[in-house]
């Protein structure tokens, strides 16, 4: 019985290692190489209305985007967890034009400027953070 057994289990890995991968899509260690949604994407904060406001990015491919406002900052730097407001952006003609949930903008030279569900100006710059243990 323990002969069937790992028989079974020899067979099962074998037809397991010859499967092959699953496409994980273009990987790109260079951000020239990544394409016009790798420079849309990723994290904005600023203002909006004197207060304190973060983005972020998310780049769903095809010049498709989800933004989420976030009242008071970004994670981990202001955010209170419970003030968020989504929409969608996309890219057209070279412009990332920002719209729902009242919110619109534009997306463009690494800032993202509009006016927020109640008319209030915000202007957010975008920003590369890195963890303060990196190296460690």
């Amino acid at each position: 019985m323990k002969a069937l057994h790992a028989a079974v289990l020899l067979a099962l890995f074998a037809v397991a290692r010859s499967a092959p991968a699953a496409d994980k899509g273009d990987v790109f260690t260079d951000p020239k190489e990544a394409g016009p949604d790798y420079l849309v994407q990723g994290e904005y904060e600023g203002t909006a209305g004197g207060a304190k406001l973060g983005a972020q990015v998310v780049a769903l491919g095809d010049g498709q985007f989800d933004v989420y406002f976030l009242a008071g900052g970004l994670p981990g730097a202001g955010w209170d967890a419970k003030g968020r407001a989504k929409a969608s952006a996309k890219t057209d003609g070279g412009q990332t034009k920002v719209e729902g949930g009242g919110w619109s903008g534009a997306i463009a030279d690494g800032r993202c400027v509009g006016k927020t569900a109640d008319g209030a100006a915000f202007a957010l710059t975008k920003v590369e953070r890195k963890s303060p243990t990196i190296g460690e």
